[in-house]
């Protein structure tokens, strides 16, 4: 590996002091315009530098750790290494390192953000400019670095598709400096300003005369001639003793200086990009004056029939007699090397043939005949030539469908062109996967036919990209071969199991390779704006990001109350709807059906309190909102106390309005439900839109739903969002953590957060380990990383050199283990809520907004608390939303316990199953108001609890206080801290064991057989912070203290004891029978959810604990993959980011029983069985990890599978190919609960057909 080496002046690791941001292009003054004038009759000088081995090295240092599929065109060589500036965009930094593996070169990379603006790249935040070198956050620190960088000495000056104007002038003047004492440029170069111009008025035609290949190329196909060729492709000029090589006429521009994918994305030949590349090194090569001791020459383009095949003739010129090895190679487009031979010869001044024979049965078609001149190990030259092989008779194309649905069968036709001695001739058909596996093949007589149909019949496919290759063939000789890509329309992704999705995107070859570094990470999808259809070829499915529903107004008013664009607009319903169309059009045919509405899609400004939207479309929607929910105007007076004639004459008003009236109260509140209903709505056109192209397709968002308010700015009706979104990945909070989740429909993919190093660059492998786990065990089957885009930006996962960040590596090490059966074990199972309830309702987060005016309480801050007390406390719970307790959740799903936080507004509907789940004997738990109003804002005549909690609430008022709380409950602390209290409530047949300020607290009741719990005090002191960074408040060990007082008071079941007790540690349980796993982590240190810091301050414990179950089990490790005995007490180690997770099983695992046959042919079913036997109990559901491999010991992936097996028992097949390896196969299988193995093995014999 290449020495990583650099120079940045002024690089402090700690904090910076926050530099100058976003300073464009011009900045310098006209002191520098002065010396670019002076430029052009001038002398010159140089310097050199050194980073440290950290994150910013790999950032700014491009290495090649990263090893792609590549030919050495002169590596190694015979001249000494070019040692070459680059500057170039960020993203295509990787291109240096490309050409690194191709040509010795001795090479520093200074990259722009963006090839067009001399600009920082994309911060985050403060916090993250403050960690970063000044040469990487402040373009002057850039100009600085650059100018620094050009005071050094170099062969080779490089610009990679790089607008010059965008150069600080200080950096254009060094570089034509540079030129014009003797150093070439050679560059890829756009918005030339007047003195680069001056500079390439000397126009030169060179003479080159290296050997390529130019005809092969899609690109360059078109020219005429090699004149023609590098004419139309370069242009030369002479600069006092330097030259500048400018490339142009590439019509796309895939890297810093080559081209990008022109023709089919699916069927492009990625070896082209070889070629591309060698024509740059040829460039860098003649610019640098290293001329070649043994020059080669020859055709560049032979046309050869295959039935009358001639030799390759090159031509080796040199100017003294030297003992030099030929090697050729002949490859086909797939890069299948056909001949590889050396040959000996002495050079003797002058010019000497060589010639090479090609194979006498070539298939028709394009080949590169490739010839290297070795002396003494070291390639002194090289060039190529292309070779076309044609045939009297040969395919002229295939016609089939560009996608088709799995079920189907692939219908097509072969056109052929006939000539003479077209006797005999025969078609073989055969369909293939993106894994090279042939998986139908059928032949058929031509008899004469210029279009021979076909039929294959349909398959299981493993890859959404399949092939259809035909050859034509004349008795054993194959005469020409041609191969169609198509797909499959409909093999989703499938949320049964953990999908690994990052945000990410390319194109071009460099994107392919970058594709497939993403797929062997183990992700499964790439989040992007663009349908990039490259990223199926390294099995890759996509989200889109479709669109995004922003209000566009800036700077609002208080008293603008008009979304732009509305929502209801039927105009932009029509603009947003063909959007999506023809996303979903495009979609299709990859088997991609899921489109995201959006990143941080908000009904209203972020963070605001903007009340939206009163237009006359919404308020005409209100109308028939209040039809709907009232029926009568009658019934809506009467709820309004008003005496409107009709709905169209009820009109929306503000929060300000409502507080001050309060008979407006639930006018206000129906306003907000109906503002949250067309925010659902819009993803319910949407979705019904996309799915009228795709009956598939589904829709969702991310990185929203993380500040529950009243005004829809970053989080909806959780309820109404989880009945049309099958996508959801929030920005992680507490609640949000939970109750996306636990309301997801299924079928969804939902994650509760982002693997991202955005506001924290110093991201650390113990975070990486740390949030796959956390995910999981909370309940996503969807990791979502932000983002993957090498070089984008030093907030994400990978080096501009494609490279992963060391630290994001024990992420894919993480993630690759939980997918291996672990996620899929999980997922299977049942998150047990400890039959808790928390109830999410809408309605109440109206009415908290309303009743800020008297208590600083925010909904958002209420249930971040509960989930936190409930996570430290080591307890569990499911969130049920208003609308599943009306419709009898609590009975159907056998709950026994109910928490009520600051539930104000209940339905009657609600309440009616809240008092028959007491009535039944249940346990409810309220902290303040519990049912003082309706679902509309509107209080009660009196509390429609108040009978269950045994007190009398003043419904009409909130008789706010702050109090400390006395209790006298055995069983609890004495005291709780300052909190907020309702001074208006009265104990009727309830018993209060508490005081606070002479205001009753902690009041029990019996009810029927159940019980009930009224706190008439706050639990929300024990979270500070902001919504979108809760933390840990001031009095987190006294309320902290209280809640688990409280749950053993109500009966919940015992949590898991830990000792020594560990900071933060947290369990999770899952049951599928009567099995249950445990897992068991501790919470990172201060972590703020949202993209936060660990609190560097707190101590990182060993970890060693015991933790002591409430009954024995047979306990399994399951990560170790050993059995830990039959104990109620597990020894672990648990340190911060390492998760434990155990398998408790009601019986022991003996060993499992795998039955295979002993012979399988190529192309048929391979069925097998396997049995978990136990010590004598029935095995219940268990999940294993079937896997094939081959007979030179490697794991057939494509096989490999995770599986259900109901009741211990599997019956599996997998359909083998018709090319399968012959020999002997082994198929193993892991049960995943309790790591024990099997394998049996199998002979793959050649099929019969």
């Amino acid at each position: 590996m290449r020495e990583r080496r650099l120079a940045i002046s002024g690089v402090r690791l700690t904090r910076l002091p926050i530099g100058l941001h976003g300073v464009g292009r011009g900045w310098v003054t006209a002191q520098a315009t002065g010396l670019i004038l002076a430029l052009f009759a001038l002398p010159v000088a140089a310097g050199v530098f050194d980073l440290d081995p950290t994150f910013w090295h790999k950032y700014l240092v491009p290495g090649e750790e990263i090893v792609t599929p590549h030919i050495a065109w002169c590596k190694p060589g015979t001249q000494k290494k070019i040692k070459a500036l680059f500057i170039v965009r960020r993203g295509s930094t990787r291109e240096a390192v490309e050409l690194a593996q191709r040509m010795d070169l001795d090479y520093r990379v200074f990259a722009l953000g963006n090839g067009e603006f001399f600009v920082a790249p994309y911060i985050h935040s403060e916090a993250d400019r403050a960690v970063m070198p000044d040469m990487v956050k402040d373009p002057r620190g850039m100009a600085k670095e650059l100018e620094k960088m050009l005071t050094d000495s170099y062969d080779l000056i490089v610009l990679g598709f790089v607008g010059w104007d965008s150069l600080p002038w200080s950096a254009r003047y060094l570089i034509l400096k540079k030129v014009k004492e003797g150093t070439p440029l050679v560059g890829l170069v756009f918005k030339i300003d007047e003195y680069l111009a001056r500079a390439t008025e000397t126009k030169i035609t060179p003479e080159f005369q290296f050997l390529f290949p130019y005809k092969a190329l899609p690109v360059f196909s078109k020219y005429s001639s090699f004149r023609d060729f590098t004419a139309s492709t370069v242009a030369v000029s002479q600069f006092g003793q330097g030259k500048i090589v400018q490339l142009k006429g590439l019509p796309q521009v895939g890297g810093a200086l080559t081209p990008g994918i022109v023709d089919d994305p699916l069927a492009a030949s990625l070896l082209d990009y070889d070629y591309y590349c060698a024509y740059v090194i040829h460039l860098m090569r003649w610019a640098v004056g290293h001329e070649p001791k043994c020059r080669i020459r020859g055709v560049d383009y032979l046309r050869i029939d295959r039935a009358q095949p001639v030799p390759v003739q090159f031509t080796i010129d040199s100017g003294a007699r030297r003992k030099v090895v030929c090697r050729f190679m002949l490859r086909d487009r797939d890069n299948r090397v056909l001949v590889s031979q050396e040959k000996s010869r002495v050079t003797a001044p002058g010019s000497k043939a060589i010639e090479f024979a090609l194979p006498a049965d070539l298939v028709a078609g394009g080949y590169y005949a490739d010839l290297w001149v070795v002396d003494e190990g070291r390639i002194d030259d090289f060039g190529s030539a292309f070779v076309e092989v044609t045939s009297a008779n040969s395919i002229a194309g295939i016609d089939i469908p560009k996608s088709v649905r799995k079920e189907a069968p692939i219908q097509g036709k072969v056109r052929l062109s006939l000539g003479a001695q077209a006797e005999g001739l025969s078609l073989e058909v055969v369909r293939k996967d993106n894994h090279g596996r042939v998986t139908h093949r059928v032949s058929m007589p031509v008899n004469g036919r210029t279009a021979v149909p076909f039929e294959l019949p349909a398959i299981e496919p493993l890859t959404v990209l399949q092939y259809l290759q035909a050859e034509l063939r004349q008795g054993p000789h194959v005469m020409d071969r041609r191969q169609a890509p198509f797909t499959i329309a409909n093999l989703y992704l499938t949320p049964d199991d953990i999908v690994y999705v990052t945000w990410g995107g390319g194109g071009g070859y460099l994107g392919a390779r970058y594709f497939e570094l993403l797929r062997q990470a183990g992700f499964d999808a790439i989040y992007t704006r663009a349908v990039a259809p490259q990223a199926v070829r390294a099995n890759l499915h996509q989200v889109s990001y479709a669109t995004r529903f922003a209000d566009t107004v800036k700077d609002r008013k208080e008293t603008d109350h008009v979304r732009v664009p509305c929502l209801n607009d039927p105009a932009y319903l029509e603009s947003e709807a063909k959007n999506l169309r023809q996303i979903a059009t495009q979609m299709q045919p990859f088997s991609d059906n899921l489109l995201s509405l959006g990143d941080e899609t908000m009904f209203a400004p972020y963070g605001s309190a903007v009340e939206l939207c009163f237009c006359p479309l919404c308020v005409g929607k209100f109308h028939a909102f209040l039809k709907s929910d009232y029926g009568t105007i009658e019934n809506l007076n009467q709820e309004y106390q008003s005496s409107h004639k009709s709905f169209e004459e009820v009109q929306p008003v503000t929060l300000g309005e409502a507080r001050q009236d309060a008979k407006l109260v639930p006018l206000w509140v129906d306003f907000r439900r109906h503002m949250e209903s067309t925010w659902a709505g819009m993803f319910q056109f949407c979705r019904d839109t996309v799915q009228r192209v795709n009956p598939d397709a589904q829709i969702g968002y991310e990185g929203s739903d993380m500040m529950m308010n009243s005004f829809l700015a970053m989080a909806g009706d959780y309820w109404k969002m989880s009945q049309v979104a099958r996508l959801n990945n929030p920005y992680e909070t507490p609640f949000a953590a939970h109750v996306v989740p636990d309301l997801g429909q299924p079928g969804s993919l939902l994650g509760i957060g982002y693997i991202s190093a955005c506001g924290n660059i110093q991201r650390t492998e113990v975070q990486s380990r740390f949030y796959p786990w956390h995910f999981l065990f909370h309940g996503a089957n969807c990791f979502m990383v932000h983002f993957a885009n090498p070089g984008y930006s030093p907030c994400g996962m990978m080096a501009p050199d494609f490279s992963w960040y060391d630290f994001f590596k024990a992420n894919i090490r993480e993630v690759q283990e939980i997918k291996g059966g672990i996620g899929k074990l999980l997922l299977s199972a049942t998150r047990d809520g400890d039959k808790t309830a928390l109830l999410y309702s809408a309605s109440s987060v109206h009415a908290a907004t309303v009743a800020e005016q008297q208590a600083s309480l925010t909904m958002e801050r209420v249930l971040s608390s509960y989930v936190r007390l409930f996570d430290d406390a080591r307890r569990h719970f499911k969130v049920v939303a208003y609308a599943q307790v009306a419709d009898g959740v609590l009975e159907r799903d056998g709950y026994r316990w109910l928490i009520l936080p600051y539930a104000q507004a209940l339905s009657r509907a609600e309440v009616e199953h809240i008092v028959a789940f007491v009535r039944n004997g249940g346990t409810v738990i309220a902290d303040l108001r519990p049912g003082v109003c309706d679902e509309h804002g509107k209080p009660y005549p009196t509390g429609l609890l108040d009978e269950v909690f045994g007190v009398q609430q003043d419904t009409a008022t909130f008789k706010a206080k702050w109090a400390e709380v006395t209790i006298n409950r055995p069983g609890t602390p004495g005291a709780f801290p300052k909190t907020q209290v309702d001074a208006g409530l009265k104990v009727t047949t309830g018993k209060a064991s508490a005081d606070a300020g002479g205001v009753p607290a902690l009041i029990e009741n019996s009810y029927g057989t159940g019980r009930a719990i009224l706190l008439n005090f706050s639990m929300a002191e024990y979270m500070a912070g902001s919504a979108s960074s809760p933390q840990a408040g001031p009095n987190v060990v006294p309320v902290g203290a209280f809640f688990r007082a409280l749950c053993s008071l109500a009966g919940m079941p015992a949590a898991i004891e830990a000792d020594p007790e560990l900071p933060g540690l947290r369990t999770y349980r899952f049951t599928s029978g009567d099995a249950a796993y445990l897992g068991v982590m501790q919470d990172m240190p201060g972590l703020t959810y949202f993209w936060g810091n660990p609190d560097p301050n707190r101590p990182q414990t060993p970890g060693l604990t015991r933790l002591t179950l409430p009954t024995k089990s047979n306990v399994y490790d399951v990560r170790a993959g050993k059995s830990l005995g039959c104990t109620d007490q597990i020894d672990g180690c648990i340190p911060i980011g390492n998760a434990q997770l155990f398998a408790l099983l009601p019986y022991r695992v003996k060993k499992l029983a795998v039955d295979v046959p002993g012979t399988v042919r190529q192309g048929a079913a391979l069925q097998y069985q396997v049995t978990v036997k136990t010590d004598g109990a029935r095995a219940g559901r268990h999940v294993l990890r079937v896997v094939l491999v081959s007979p030179d010991g490697v794991e057939a992936e494509c096989y490999s599978r995770n599986a259900v097996a109901e009741n211990g028992e599997l019956r599996g097949r997998i359909t083998l190919a018709l090319n399968e390896t012959l020999g002997r196969w082994r198929l193993t299988v892991k049960d995943i609960a309790t790591g024990t193995t099997a394998e049996k093995s199998l002979r793959v014999k050649k099929s019969v057909e």
